[in-house]
């Protein structure tokens, strides 16, 4: 068998993440791991687990504001590359006051380069493992 590819889920609802890194963990060739949500747990989890993938909930950080969730990811995007780390935003599109919309947040995030994909949530693992699939191949399957 191969290498796994690693993936870790941050969200701060618990138990998206847990749910997700379980059925994430059925891929046979997926390692899965997930963190609670702050800047220094994401940062440790990530030197911790050495991810291929971070799936990454940005409204959560730190606020529920998706505008302080891309500042810290323009913080963090530099050195998080370096460590050869493929990161895709999770946008929860459902129940949220927002300071973007979701269009321009989607925008933003992949015109500055911050994150390699997006998906929105409510989102299918099979739906997270196409996106993943797409960044480590450079192969995009048409849905």
């Amino acid at each position: 068998m191969g290498t796994k590819t690693k993936i870790l889920v941050v969200d701060d609802d618990e138990e998206f993440a847990s749910n997700m890194t379980e059925s994430l963990r059925n891929f046979e060739d997926v390692s899965a791991d997930y963190c609670d949500m702050n800047e220094s747990d994401v940062t440790e989890a990530i030197q911790r687990v050495s991810p291929d993938v971070v799936l990454l909930d940005v409204y959560d950080l730190p606020s529920g504001d998706l505008t302080a969730g891309l500042k810290l990811l323009r913080a963090e995007r530099d050195h998080w590359t370096a460590q050869g780390v493929k990161l895709v935003i999770l946008v929860t599109v459902l129940g949220r006051q927002v300071t973007l919309t979701i269009s321009e947040a989607i925008e933003a995030v992949l015109e500055e380069g911050i994150a390699d994909g997006h998906v929105q949530k409510p989102v299918s693992t099979i739906r997270i493992m196409k996106e993943v699939e797409a960044l480590l191949t450079g192969y995009r399957r048409e849905e």
